[in-house]
């Protein structure tokens, strides 16, 4: 059985994606000119006490995100950490 919660979860966490790296969708355009991109910018969001219910939410799922994310330098074939950008 699905466990909702974890969907949900998921769910948001596209659209954390979407928003954190600038998507031109109507709904990522909506928040942003609603709450701005200040806070992406931090890795962090704020949820205000007169926010809407799906702000507070996508701002609680944020952190999350950041234990999903990975850098992906080049191919992977070969890293220098001295000389790759």
């Amino acid at each position: 059985m699905i466990k909702m919660d974890v969907m949900n979860q998921a769910f948001l966490m596209t659209l954390d994606v979407e928003y954190k790296f600038g998507s031109k969708s109507l709904w990522c355009e909506v928040m942003g000119g609603k709450y701005g991109k200040r806070e992406v910018l931090q890795n962090s969001l704020e949820a205000k006490s007169n926010d809407s219910f799906i702000w507070k939410t996508f701002a609680k799922v944020w952190p999350n995100l950041a234990l999903e994310e990975r850098w992906r330098v080049g191919n992977g074939a070969m890293i220098n950490a001295w000389s790759d950008s």
